[in-house]
């Protein structure tokens, strides 16, 4: 039975996504333990810091790697009622982990990508957006002017999984985007 809230923001780059995590982090941890967890892949600003592409920061609690114990780390890191993750794409089996968090009463607030810049699904967000009790589609705006819900690549890396400070992406709209590896 789950007992935690799950709360999360999806959308394509440079929609304030993380903004939305921050602002609510903030808020959060003047009335709750908090516990604040990045992926340790995403290195753009600070290996420490989640940062938003404005600038704003928080230092992070916890930061993950490839092959981490998830559940264990970040309970052992602090702990906190309310447990907040910046992109979940970078953190392999934290949809699972999640799920037990909101099994154990905690509650979860995540930002991360919905779809990778060649159109398919995150699969770590799919399960999430499943168990979340709210769910916030953020958009961007496209180089047109029209609201963007996706993420195009500007020039190929042979990879889907790149992290990046703003040169190799830029939001698009349905009409603007090209798929990109």
């Amino acid at each position: 039975m789950i007992s935690g809230k799950l709360t999360v923001w999806v959308g394509p780059m440079f929609a304030d996504k993380t903004t939305h995590l921050l602002e609510t982090y903030w808020k959060q941890k003047l009335v709750t333990n908090t516990l604040l967890i990045k992926p340790k892949k995403d290195n753009r600003y600070d290996e420490r810091k989640v940062v938003t592409h404005s600038g704003l920061e928080a230092e992070a609690d916890c930061v993950l790697g490839d092959g981490d114990n998830v559940f264990d780390i970040c309970l052992s890191a602090g702990g906190g009622t309310d447990i907040f993750v910046d992109e979940p794409q970078f953190i392999p089996g934290i949809g699972h982990v999640i799920k037990l968090w909101l099994m154990s009463g905690y509650n979860v607030y995540v930002s991360g990508l919905d779809l990778w810049s060649n159109g398919e699904p995150v699969p770590e967000m799919l399960s999430l957006l499943a168990y979340a009790d709210e769910v916030y589609k953020l958009k961007a705006k496209c180089k047109c002017g029209q609201p963007a819900s996706k993420t195009q690549k500007l020039r190929s890396t042979g990879t889907i999984q790149n992290v990046d400070k703003g040169d190799l992406y830029a939001p698009a709209c349905n009409d603007c985007w090209e798929p990109l590896v």
